[in-house]
């Protein structure tokens, strides 16, 4: 819908106005999401420093994540300091971005310093407590050229700040759009990393002769293998993921210390866990998931080991870029594919977890709204014949209940 991008010093008022102008919104019926700086520099961000390529860095990761949103149909509030003009320009060029300016003289900054930063930004060199490399005292902040709002937050209330930012996006929201027009993402990316060189070390591990092809031939081309860590038999070549089995971990995963470490970091219970090997050349054909949505109970993780910039994924036809190390959802219930250009092989590691109030907590902050429902498609009889002989392809004891659900509607 539109995303507003503060810059700021510390101490302006971003925090504040941002909950602020966020709660109105919500009270007048509009999805917002707040991307916070400071919250998002302890998790996603955590890996950056300080200096100028990391605090543009940092900015351009929390312009993702807004984005994320926005498609989502939300309005967006970047509160963060955002010092430099070359990545605020960079972003603005977006349609949907406005950049607000929250303008506060450094006297008066120092003078409020609610969190004493100042202070300790303008102790002597010398001193243990200095707070070095701080923007606007030795670190530049660039103020803005052409910002599409200016509040002077130094000298009007905040009542008064709050009303015209409020008036100000509602004034620049898209003239097609709805307060009930909503669907959860996609897909999004978790505010988690995990170590790479961890992530390859336990891969050597399973790197044995266990490696089954994917059941579903008529999915894909080429080579598409998997490894189970839990299954419903306990057995490495067990690759089926069925909803509502019990499931097992499997002898190989005993042996993987970090990939145990990363199930147990999701509080909520486990079905299949596998690694899923896509070749060389090899492509995933366009497919959907049943009841593979957050929306039905159940969420599937996925973390890139090894990929590159030549894998393509693709989520309702638009692709995710999925990087080593990062941690994403998807709803698989979405038209999906994958297509592997590389010259190495494409491994994830793969989670089927099951929703619970943990997990709502997790994406509620990531901007779903867990209250949401999506409508189930309702097929034609042409589409539920061409669906029923896909599935008589593959005969199975779950193809075989789709089936008979599909024929009794």
């Amino acid at each position: 819908m539109i995303l507003i991008q503060f810059t700021g010093l510390s101490g302006s008022g971003k925090t504040s106005l941002a909950e602020n102008v966020c709660n109105l919104l919500r009270q007048n019926g509009y999805q917002s999401e707040i991307v916070d700086g400071d919250v998002y520099r302890k998790t996603l961000c955590q890996d950056l420093g300080f200096s100028k390529e990391d605090r543009c860095e940092n900015i351009r990761r929390l312009f993702k994540v807004g984005q994320d949103f926005v498609e989502s149909n939300k309005i967006v509030l970047m509160s963060v300091i955002n010092p430099y003009e070359e990545v605020r320009s960079e972003i603005r060029k977006n349609q949907f971005v406005r950049t607000v300016f929250l303008d506060c003289s450094i006297d008066n900054l120092i003078k409020r310093d609610p969190k004493g930063l100042y202070k300790k930004a303008l102790l002597p060199e010398n001193n243990a407590e200095k707070i070095r490399n701080f923007t606007g005292i030795e670190d530049v902040y660039e103020r803005p050229l052409n910002a599409d709002l200016f509040l002077k937050t130094d000298v009007e209330p905040l009542s008064l700040s709050i009303q015209k930012l409020y008036n100000f996006i509602i004034d620049n929201l898209p003239t097609n759009h709805s307060k009930l027009n909503f669907m959860n993402p996609s897909s999004c990316q978790l505010p988690v990393s995990f170590s790479i060189e961890k992530l390859q070390n336990d891969l050597l591990v399973c790197e044995t002769n266990l490696w089954t092809p994917h059941f579903n031939t008529n999915r894909y081309e080429g080579n598409w293998t998997s490894v189970s860590l839990r299954s419903q038999s306990g057995l490495e070549t067990d690759i089926f993921s069925f909803p509502d089995r019990e499931y097992k971990n499997t002898p190989l995963l005993e042996k993987c210390f970090y990939f145990k470490e990363i199930m147990d970091w999701f509080e909520c219970e486990k079905e299949a866990v596998r690694l899923l090997r896509l070749g060389s050349g090899s492509e995933i054909k366009e497919h959907v998931d049943n009841d593979t949505s957050y929306e039905d109970g159940f969420f599937r993780i996925h973390i890139p080991i090894i990929t590159n910039d030549e894998v393509f994924f693709y989520v309702d036809h638009k692709r995710v870029e999925m990087k080593m190390g990062e941690c994403w959802y998807a709803n698989f219930q979405l038209p999906h594919s994958v297509e592997n250009k590389s010259s190495e092989p494409r491994i994830h590691l793969t989670l089927d977890c099951i929703r619970n109030e943990w997990s709502d907590e997790l994406f509620s902050k990531m901007g779903f709204d867990i209250y949401f429902k999506a409508t189930k498609k309702q097929y034609s009889d042409a589409e539920k014949q061409l669906i029923i002989e896909e599935l008589l392809r593959n005969p199975s004891e779950i193809s075989a209940q789709i089936i008979a659900e599909l024929q009794s509607k």
